[in-house]
């Protein structure tokens, strides 16, 4: 069988000192590589550049859909304005942190949601998610606007086709 001397092919004898493999995973091991560093700079590429102000809202963000999904509406209503504007496009429109927390109490949290990004067209964070609306699930995201003190003051929910820019 075919084998390759420290890692570099040769027609010559190896030196027997020297490790040798076989050219097919010496072949696995340089695609296995390239792999890596294919992944490496698709992340590189494909990482959002934040800001610290975009890095605390999204924080904000992702505490909000955790603690929603957990059910722990007094802490989450910490991280919302007094004036906070809940637009659903299921549920209706609420203003104001009494209306809000009525909403919370009254519709159940549903469906599987991702991390929290940064959408710069809009300049808001983006949560994107899966519900089912009767046996159909349905693409969803939840857009997330903030005060001067990072604090969620507006939140829209609906289908991600509908979604408002």
């Amino acid at each position: 069988m075919p084998r390759v001397c420290t890692g570099i092919a040769s027609s010559s004898d190896c030196d027997t000192a020297k490790p040798t493999k076989p050219i097919a995973a010496v072949a696995m091991d340089a695609f296995r590589q390239f792999l890596d560093r294919g992944k490496e700079a698709a992340q590189t590429v494909s990482a959002p550049m934040t800001t610290s102000r975009e890095r605390r809202r999204l924080q904000a963000a992702e505490s909000y859909i955790q603690m929603r999904m957990a059910g722990n509406n007094e802490k989450l209503l910490n991280l919302v304005s007094d004036d906070i504007q809940l637009l659903s496009s299921r549920d209706g429109t609420f203003v104001g942190k009494d209306q809000f927390s009525d909403y919370l109490d009254k519709v159940k949290p549903t469906g599987t949601w991702e991390n929290a990004t940064w959408n710069d067209d809009i300049d808001r964070a983006q949560i994107l998610g899966r519900v089912k609306f009767l046996v159909v699930n349905v693409g969803v995201v939840a857009h997330m606007g903030f005060d001067k003190s990072d604090k969620i003051n507006r939140i829209y929910v609906g289908t991600r086709s509908k979604s408002p820019k």
